[in-house]
Formats: structure tokens, sequence, C-alpha cells
């Protein structure tokens, strides 16, 4: 009996493989290449793809581009508008310095309890002397050295890079007498 069992159980396993050997060579495979269901593809077809997809691209682009344009368009409208209000705000000035055409920093002392106003990309480094950060309702500086924002109130460290991203009010309040080197426009004002 169980000599049967066996014999049984064999010829059903190889006739499994027999029938799936017979499908593997006489079955043809799908989408084989260069057959009906996947035939060849000519260049000028690539091309006309490839040309749509450039058109499609371009057409985006074109579309972000007109769209950063017109938020850079608002934003000097905002700048504009600030700088006219703190121009008004500010009276009693010293002294006005533009160094922007220079690539060099100007070194300059200030008295105790004098403040810098900064224009926008303005640049200043403390050399000596202690200073507090002059905010606006849209923040502080920014300390690239760092790499964090000054907030209205915060000292501002020496030797550190500070950077006024906008026209806005945002200076430097000077607690002691102190070295400064400033790239940009600045105004210096007394107490």
């Amino acid at each position: 009996m169980k000599y049967v069992v066996r014999l049984v159980g064999l010829l059903l396993f190889s006739s499994v493989l027999s029938v799936g050997y017979m499908l593997c060579i006489f079955v043809p495979m799908e989408a084989s290449p260069a057959t009906k269901s996947d035939p060849l593809v000519t260049l000028s077809y690539i091309d006309k793809r490839l040309s749509d997809i450039n058109e499609y691209i371009d057409s985006r682009l074109e579309k972000i581009e007109n769209h950063i344009g017109n938020i850079s368009t608002n934003a000097d409208n905002k700048t504009k508008i600030s700088t006219t209000n703190t121009s008004n705000n500010i009276s009693s000035t010293l002294d006005t310095t533009d160094t922007t055409a220079n690539t060099t920093f100007n070194i300059v002392k200030i008295p105790i309890n004098e403040m810098i106003y900064l224009d926008d990309s303005a640049e200043v480094i403390i050399r000596s002397g202690k200073a507090v950060v002059i905010g606006s309702k849209s923040g502080g500086l920014i300390d690239i050295s760092a790499g964090s924002d000054l907030r209205d109130g915060m000292i501002v460290p020496n030797n550190h890079l500070i950077l006024n991203p906008m026209n806005d009010g945002r200076g430097i309040a000077f607690v002691d007498e102190s070295w400064v080197m400033i790239r940009g426009k600045y105004t210096i004002i007394s107490n």
C-alpha cells in the first residue's frame, strides 16, 4: 500500500513538472521586444515626446518666473512704504553714511548712548563695547555668524557678522562706547 501511494505521488509530481516545463517552452512570453505587443519606437516619436516635455517645462518655468516677479514687485512697494514711514519718524540725525558702493567695511567709533539705524542689507561687526538690538514689528537683526535671529532688546555679540534684512527702523543701540565695522548705508542718531 505504501508503495502505491508513493508511486501515485511521484506520478503527480512528475506530471506537474512536465506541464510547467511545456508551458515555459511553448507559450510565448508577453511583451517580448520587437513583437506586436512591444513594437520598436522610432526616433521621430522620441524627438516629438521630448519636444512636448520641454515645452511643458518651459511653460511651467515661465509661470514660476512671473510669479516671482510679482512677489518681488510687491516687496519693493512695501519697502518703499516702510522707508517713508521710518524716515518720517527719525528727525534728529547726526550723520548718514552710504558705503554700499564700497566692498570694504568702515571703521566707526560710536559714543555711549548713541544708535545706528541700518538700511536694508547693511552689515555690522561690533569689535568692542556693548550694544543691544533695536527691532521692528517685522523682527530684529540676523546674526550670520551664529545662524540665529537677534530680537529687540537682545545683546549683540562682539565679533559676529550682523545683517539687517529690511529698512524698517531696525538698528543697534550702544550701551558702551564701541568700535564697529559697518558696510552699507546707516544713520547715526544721538540721544
